[in-house]
């Protein structure tokens, strides 16, 4: 992602804002993508999975995926990633008898 472009007339154009993932809730803010361009330019920090799963009574599938990706987000800011480019992304269960489940695989990427 580019932050602003810096022309040599010395202006200066915001293109996209700057992703800060400091301090306990910078993983909060970090960027999860399954578009190709956004990650142009960006450091490759490594694959990363995350699967969140609960009983079909205290969990819904919508609150397995929040789950799953809240971990990915953690992984991913603990690398020092800014965005995760998602190659998997997989939810089933939540149907009677079948916990819900949620499966994210992808790559971290950073400035």
């Amino acid at each position: 992602m580019v932050a602003k472009i810096k022309y040599e007339s010395g202006r200066e154009e915001m293109v996209s804002e700057m992703v800060t993932i400091d301090g306990e809730d910078g993983w909060q803010n970090v960027l999860i993508t399954n578009n190709r361009n956004d990650i142009v330019g960006l450091k490759r920090l490594g694959e990363i999975k995350s699967k969140a799963g609960g009983y079909a009574s205290l969990r819904t599938t919508q609150g397995s995926d929040r789950k799953a990706t809240e971990r990915i987000k953690r992984e991913a800011a603990k690398r020092g990633g800014h965005l995760v480019y998602i190659q998997q992304h997989e939810t089933t269960g939540g149907s009677y008898g079948k916990n819900p489940e949620s499966f994210q695989s992808g790559v971290a990427y950073g400035y």
